[in-house]
Order: structure tokens, then sequence, then C-alpha cells
């Protein structure tokens, strides 16, 4: 019995373990598809890859003072003496959090388009319009999944855009 246990855990570990690895190794998947399809330069390629880094330095910082923000909530809630005027502040620092995130997406979008040629901006803009999900929770959208099969997540997902 106890031998049947520990390879039933060993079997479920390592199915659990391969389908994290497996979206790991495609995490990077469209963007490569996308800089394929461009024939992007190697300049425009680094010029990407330090928008990108700068980005995602951006994105980190914002999703911590968005964590914070919401901490801040779950612990006036907590309080036992809810004062709306203090928690109606904390949600609105929030929503401003959230505004700043997605200028931040959109501006960084804008840049990485700004770096494209006349014929590359028809091409991206060709394979964006055939994307019925560009810049939605891909896994609402036709029939995708949310974890280990279930439904999909809904609206919201990365929300990173296309390739960057």
């Amino acid at each position: 019995m106890k031998r049947f246990v520990m390879t039933g855990m060993a079997l479920l570990l390592v199915i659990l373990f391969a389908g994290n690895a497996e979206a790991q190794r495609r995490s990077g998947y469209g963007r490569q598809v996308m800089a394929d399809e461009l024939n992007l330069s190697d300049t425009q390629k680094d010029q990407i890859d330090g928008l990108r880094s700068k980005h995602d330095k951006a994105m980190i910082d914002l999703r911590a003072d968005l964590q914070k923000g919401m901490l801040e909530q779950r612990e006036l809630m907590r309080s036992g003496n809810i004062q709306k005027d203090k928690y109606l502040a904390a949600v609105e620092k929030t929503n401003k959090i959230r505004e700043k995130m997605a200028l931040e997406r959109a501006n960084h979008r804008m840049d990485v388009y700004g770096l494209l040629d006349k014929d590359q901006k028809e091409k991206f803009d060709s394979f964006v319009g055939n994307r019925s999900n560009f810049g939605e929770g891909r896994a609402f959208k036709k029939g995708g999944r949310g974890r280990f099969g279930g439904p999909g997540a809904g609206y919201g997902g990365r929300g990173f855009g296309p390739c960057w």
C-alpha cells in the first residue's frame, strides 16, 4: 500500500512539473513568431529587447504598488471599523495604479511599433488584425482553458499584447 501511494505521488509530481515546464518553454513563442514574420533586423531586435527590459522593470514596480494597495484595502476591510472615506481612497489609489499599468502597456506597444518600418507595420497590422483575442484574456476566447483544463480564466490574463 505504501509503495502504491509513493508511486502515485511521484507520478502526480511529474505531471504537475512537466506541465509547468512546458508552459515556461512556450512563454516567448508568440514573440519569436512575430519577430520571424516581421524580419526584424538585429538592431531592431536589440532596441526592442531594451524597451522590453525597461517595460518589465516598470511593470514589476507597478505590480508591487498594486499588491500593496490591495493589501491596504483588505486590511481596512478586516479592521472591524470600516471608514468609508479611507476605503474609497484606497480603492481610488489601486485604480490609479491600474490606469498607470494600462498606459505603460500602451506606451510600450507604441514605442515598439515606432521602431518598425512601413512594410513591417503593414505585416504587424495584418497579424494583429487576424487575432481575435488581441489584448484580451486569451483563456476566455476560442475555447481556451484555465488552470488544469478547467473553464477559461475570463477577461484579464497577462494582458501584455501579442508579442512583447
